[in-house]
């Protein structure tokens, strides 16, 4: 007798979905090694920034700590703006976007595959600029590894996704450069806060125990703004 075989998440999505997610992020990947249009200002700018805060602000003397999440995160969200900005804009650019909508496949699959190419760019950032954050800044580690590991992720995560859905929506339009950091920071301030506060509180700033509760906030941001895009993608790609 045969038995009702069981029904995984996995799947109910369409046949090759997360074959077209990889195939797109190894696209990006491999379009970002041939031409260095993304990564290469993002890390160039974040340096940038890092020089400036670092002789402009130790030349005060003072002690940086207390400043120096909100200087980060800033910091970041700029750059990672940077990246944003090509993920669709570059694809109508190029008169790709209407390939990748006739691919037979749930469109959702466009916006995660974008989402985790923009993820490793603005990782890749971080690993190359914190050490100089810290170091130019004057600014002694001594948050616990694991829990800074887990804000710098959940802070990236949230941004990547909600970033991602904003470039879709901005690229319909002529000003997508200008119009896209209007409509991303409104939307980014509880992530802003959620990460700044879990930083300031691992780092010894304000209540030595607040991360817990900030760093929850930050993973219900990211788990909405993770949802929420996969069901209204569908609709955003609709011409």
């Amino acid at each position: 007798m045969n038995r009702p075989r069981s029904v995984s998440p996995e799947s109910s999505r369409p046949a090759g979905w997360w074959q077209q997610v990889a195939a797109l992020v190894w696209k990006e990947l491999r379009a970002e090694v041939r031409t260095r249009e993304t990564l290469t200002p993002m890390v160039v700018f974040a340096l940038v920034v890092v020089t400036v805060f670092g002789f402009g602000l130790r030349a005060t003397g003072t002690d940086l700590t207390p400043v120096f999440p909100g200087l980060l995160w800033i910091s970041f969200y700029f750059v990672g703006l940077l990246g944003l900005g090509r993920s669709f804009s570059s694809e109508r650019a190029q008169e790709t976007l209407a390939g990748l909508l006739l691919v037979p496949a749930d469109r959702s699959f466009i916006f995660v595959g974008k989402a985790l190419a923009n993820l490793v760019f603005l990782g890749v950032v971080e690993l190359i600029s914190l050490p100089l954050f810290f170091g130019l800044l004057g600014v002694p580690f001594t948050a616990p590894v694991l829990p800074f590991c887990a804000t710098m992720l959940l802070g990236t995560v949230g941004f990547a996704s909600i970033g991602t859905l904003l470039s879709a929506l901005a690229a319909h339009t002529r000003a997508a450069e200008m119009l896209l950091p209007v409509l991303v920071f409104p939307v980014l301030i509880p992530a802003v806060i959620g990460a700044v506060e879990t930083t300031a509180s691992l780092l010894g700033v304000g209540d030595p125990l607040g991360w817990k509760r900030w760093l929850g906030l930050l993973l219900a941001y990211d788990a909405l703004f993770v949802a929420l895009p996969l069901v209204l993608f569908e609709y955003l790609m609709e011409p």
